[in-house]
């Protein structure tokens, strides 16, 4: 019964230290090596290494969305190179410029958005032309604001300040418009205007107050008549309507330390090509459009041949070709697309995960990777369940984008690939016999012990068992106890290769003598050998036996006789330390 017991108690022991190992080794390898390597991956990415991959797959994400239909509350006026050549102008005249406007108020459009600089006189008709700008309240001039060393363009002479928005696009520093400036607070300018009828201050360079963008100004004037004006919360940040739009802040989605002056926005694009109705210049001269196309609308005016320059690269730029730019005109007309779109259609604006947030989101997937690693030994099954886990990741990532939500891609997909590696590496090292090989080369090199302290510990435990037993022994001659010592074949576990059984086939005289020359030679074996949390350390029935009959000789306590027995151990392993 005590045999099936101590069996049972043996096996499950045996069980436990198993899944105790299983565990520590998971830790080890997978967890320890998953923290470290997203600890890396984190400030790798603060340091601003990955912004340029971080931007691109937004740039990727942005051309896989789907185009949205165009806003029917907008039309964009091109001047095209066909336009050029039909009137002969490769800028137009201040005469033309006149004309185009006066044609479009004829259908009475809500709002018209020049996105052409009149700063200087061009051609004739200039006195026309600025009476225009000074008495029609529905156009909108554009300005560009200085610096110390470039004085920017000041608005045409005499428009009213409420009148004029800037046209300055916010460029990441990879060429790639993404983000739209609503307003700024310019800083002066110490360098005058060239023009003699420009503005001597010019407004972009006047810091007294907040100055509008083209797009803001116009979104702007389409909500007045719907009674929503710009207000600002408790944590200062705009809201039209019910809409509150958060400025972008400098780590926000796979931005690492931006340039967030002013009060920026992620520019949430509508479409690649068709955000809004686009005409030509030839074809309003020559009233070849539709009325309904201008009444109540959103009008931008501005240039989209490529002579002009006025084009700039964004997320649809795929490799940056010329081909595929976009001219500054189409550009505001997304950015006053995004903002009637996020007050009257309930469109989402972008948002963002928090730093800790993404941390985490790092931290998960390189978790995943370690794991994958960790179980999924056969290299054809490990190599599609990353590729897999790869795509759930970026599927993951554009599922949100859809909605708006930008998140980190490049970060956790390196954090993943770069833990399952490691944990291939520590795994192959660790069955080839190479780690092995590394600590025994260390300590010749350093005379040093390296993860020894366990082994010892257990050593000196071991032997200190075998001298208690000795004792118990002994003791148990000297009172008289003469037993057979037939069961020791359910002795000590063996850790030597010899086999045990052949050691206890002899006579019954030395059979005594053999028990301790046994118990001593396991122990010299045991210093050979490798001491792992899978040890077990068992004594015997004869053992037990020998305490029973001590106790009642000496009628001591057999609970006091245990506790003088481990006591002794403790006090051994301390002598050891």
């Amino acid at each position: 019964m005590s045999s099936k017991f101590s069996q049972k108690v043996g096996s499950l022991l045996r069980t436990l230290n198993y899944r105790q190992s299983a565990v520590l080794d998971f830790g080890r390898s997978v967890v320890l090596t998953s923290a470290v390597i997203a600890t890396l991956v984190v400030g790798i990415r603060q340091m601003g290494i990955l912004e340029a991959v971080e931007l691109g797959a937004f740039d990727q994400m942005m051309r896989w969305r789907p185009d949205e239909r165009s806003d029917e509350r907008l039309l964009v006026v091109a001047i095209t190179e066909k336009d050029i050549q039909e009137i002969q102008q490769a800028t137009l005249s201040d005469q033309t410029l006149n004309r185009l406007l006066g044609k479009l108020q004829e259908y009475q459009p809500l709002a018209i958005g020049l996105d052409i600089f009149r700063d200087v006189p061009i051609g004739t008709g200039r006195a026309d032309l600025l009476k225009r700008f000074q008495h029609s309240g529905n156009i909108i001039a554009v300005c560009k604001t200085g610096s110390a060393d470039n004085p920017g363009v000041p608005p045409p002479p005499g428009i009213p300040e409420e009148r004029v928005g800037f046209s300055d696009q916010v460029i990441d520093t990879d060429g790639i418009i993404r983000r739209s400036l609503l307003f700024i607070s310019p800083a002066p300018s110490n360098t005058p205007a060239d023009s003699s009828d420009a503005n001597t201050d010019s407004l972009c360079d006047d810091s007294s107050g907040p100055l509008l963008s083209l797009g803001f100004q116009l979104a702007l004037r389409y909500l007045q008549p719907l009674l929503i004006q710009p207000e600002f919360t408790t944590a200062d940040e705009l809201m039209l309507g019910s809409t509150v739009f958060s400025r972008i802040k400098e780590n926000d989605g796979g931005y690492q330390k931006a340039d967030v002056g002013g009060y920026q926005i992620l520019l949430n694009y509508r479409s690649a090509e068709t955000v809004a109705k686009q005409v030509t210049l030839t074809q309003v001269l020559e009233g070849k459009i539709d009325p309904t196309w201008i009444n109540d609308r959103i009008v931008l005016v501005g240039y989209t041949a490529p002579s002009k320059k006025d084009d700039f690269f964004t997320p649809y730029s795929a490799g940056q070709q010329e081909t595929f730019k976009m001219p500054g005109v189409v550009v505001h007309a997304q950015i006053v697309s995004q903002i009637l779109s996020a007050v009257l259609d309930d469109r989402p604006l972008f948002r963002f995960w928090t730093e800790w947030g993404e941390m985490l989101w790092i931290a998960g997937w390189s978790l995943i990777g370690g794991t994958l690693a960790w179980r999924i030994r056969h290299p054809v099954g490990f190599g599609f369940t990353g590729i897999v886990a790869i795509g759930g990741l970026f599927g993951i990532g554009f599922v949100l984008f859809i909605r708006a939500v930008w998140i980190p891609i490049a970060a956790p997909i390196i954090g993943l690939i770069a833990t399952a590696g490691s944990v291939i590496v520590v795994d192959r090292f660790e069955k080839g016999g190479y780690a092995n090989k590394i600590y025994q080369g260390v300590q010749k090199l350093f005379k040093i012990e390296i993860d020894q302290e366990e082994k010892a510990r257990q050593l000196t435990e071991y032997e200190g068992m075998i001298n208690r037993v000795q004792q118990w022994q002994e003791q148990a001659q000297d009172l008289g106890v003469q037993e057979s010592l037939s069961a020791l074949d359910q002795g000590l576990q063996p850790l030597s290769d010899v086999d045990d059984g052949e050691a206890f086939n002899q006579s019954a005289d030395s059979l005594e003598i053999d028990y301790f020359e046994q118990l001593q030679q396991k122990a010299k074996a045991l210093e050979n050998q490798e001491i792992t949390q899978q040890l077990i350390i068992e004594i015997t029935e004869q053992d037990v036996t020998i305490l029973e009959r001590y106790c009642q000789k000496t009628e001591r306590n057999k609970n006091d006789v245990l506790r003088e027995f481990i006591h002794s151990l403790e006090q051994t392993l301390t002598n050891y330390k």
